[in-house]
């Protein structure tokens, strides 16, 4: 009888104490501003490098929401670059896309000359960014 009756008291608090929880896919859903989140700071890098693996220093590097056009990074001395690596997104920009994903394009230019142009799609799971789809290696012509 003992068990029975914690069962009938836990069961509910249990099914109550459980709220709405977003779904992944939900790209409508608001992020619950008490979720635990690790400590950690993402980055996503790009490495632009040349036909023989090298990396190549671009002169201006921007990333560019497709839907409206708006500018979420641009470095136009791109003098943090080493070794071709280059920022994408960060945790910083976790506003600019959602939790379902959202298209980005990566420009690149070397001495006033277009040479990468590049699609990525960045989503959030309201914690960190992290990269949907695209190539993180991309290779240009020298």
């Amino acid at each position: 009888m003992k068990k029975m009756m914690q069962f009938i008291i836990v069961v509910p608090i249990i099914l109550f104490a459980c709220g709405k929880s977003v779904q992944v896919g939900d790209c409508g859903a608001r992020c619950n501003e008490n979720i635990a989140c690790t400590e950690v700071f993402i980055s996503i890098v790009v490495q632009v490098e040349n036909a023989l693996g090298e990396g190549v220093n671009l002169n201006n590097v921007s990333v560019q929401r497709k839907s409206d056009g708006k500018i979420i990074l641009e470095n136009k001395k791109a003098d943090l670059a080493k070794d071709g690596k280059y920022v994408l997104f960060t945790d910083s920009e976790i506003d600019e896309t959602s939790q379902c994903g959202e298209e980005f394009l990566f420009k690149g230019y070397k001495d006033s000359k277009l040479v990468v142009n590049e699609t990525f799609e960045v989503a959030h799971n309201c914690c960190h960014v992290f990269l949907k789809s695209g190539n993180t290696t991309i290779v240009v012509d020298n």
